[in-house]
């Protein structure tokens, strides 16, 4: 007999009593239907495999999908939101060169004293830059 796999035929021609063959033909037999078994086992394997893929694949279009919906929703707030920073600007004026905006009347409350002035001032300055010993309108010190 040659090395490797050991057909039907081989057990067949390769002598012997009948016992002998007939217990070869037992083990061939044992063998064939170990691989049968393997080759269904890979075969089931492979039919999860195919089904996993394809629930994978199913997510990753929804994924895709959910994602282009979420851009375009994203595209469409920040354009809303452009829109109300030009609205607050209309409303409450840029402040100082910077045009940083007031979102609120500033202060939001009237606070009596020294602090109610502070706060005051300090809102008038939102917005202007601070330059080392300036006193004009574009910054302060």
């Amino acid at each position: 007999m040659t090395a490797g796999r050991v057909t039907t035929m081989q057990v067949l021609l390769g002598g012997g009593t009948p016992t002998d063959t007939l217990d070869q033909l037992t083990v061939v037999n044992a063998i064939a239907r170990n691989e049968r078994a393997q080759i269904q086992n890979v075969a089931t394997a492979r039919d999860k495999l195919a089904g996993d893929k394809k629930t994978l694949d199913d997510l990753i279009a929804q994924q895709t999908a959910q994602d282009k919906d979420l851009a375009e929703k994203k595209t469409q707030i920040e354009g809303k939101l452009g829109e109300l920073q030009k609205l607050r600007q209309q409303v409450y004026g840029s402040s100082g060169a910077t045009g940083v905006l007031k979102p609120v009347a500033c202060p939001v409350e009237y606070l009596g004293g020294a602090g109610g002035t502070a706060a005051k001032k300090a809102c008038e300055l939102i917005g202007k830059p601070y330059i080392w010993g300036a006193a004009g309108p574009k910054g302060y010190a």
